[in-house]
């Protein structure tokens, strides 16, 4: 794992942490502004769950990480709740396709951004599983437009 200068990143490489069931432990890095995972990551850990990171300002998962690809899909869940400063996910193509128990967005009042995949691409992110949005500013302007 890779801290920034400031150490308000975490910064891990492509190809990292694939020996890991255990996703990072978010009780000791309460300080993270910005999360950047690289490409080939995390591939059997079976959740992704961030809570209460107070000061995170940005996510971003990079192409084909937490995924098996052959993994069951029962079991895998992604979870980001209660980060009141958190402005924007980003989830590269393949990410996450074999997580199939859940897709948790809650209280993420300064989410600005959420990319799922690519328009064009074949993403196959989240290829089977429940969707829930709760708690985020963006859907009531949204639902004002409609």
């Amino acid at each position: 794992m890779e801290f920034g200068e400031n150490e308000t990143t975490i910064n891990i490489p492509d190809n990292s942490c694939n020996d890991t069931e255990i996703f990072i432990d978010t009780h000791s890095v309460k300080e993270i502004e910005y999360l950047v995972i690289g490409e080939n990551s995390f591939c059997n850990v079976a959740s992704f769950d961030i809570d209460h990171l107070d000061r995170l300002k940005s996510i971003e998962i990079g192409l084909r990480s937490f995924t098996l690809f052959c993994g069951s899909l029962e079991n895998r869940f992604f979870t980001v709740s209660n980060c009141a400063m958190l402005e924007s996910i980003i989830l590269h193509p393949l990410s996450f396709t074999d997580y199939g128990k859940s897709f948790t967005l809650s209280n993420l009042p300064s989410l600005k951004y959420l990319q799922i995949g690519r328009v064009g691409c074949y993403s196959s992110n989240f290829f089977s599983l429940s969707f829930c949005l709760e708690g985020i500013a963006f859907l009531a302007f949204l639902s004002r437009l409609a």
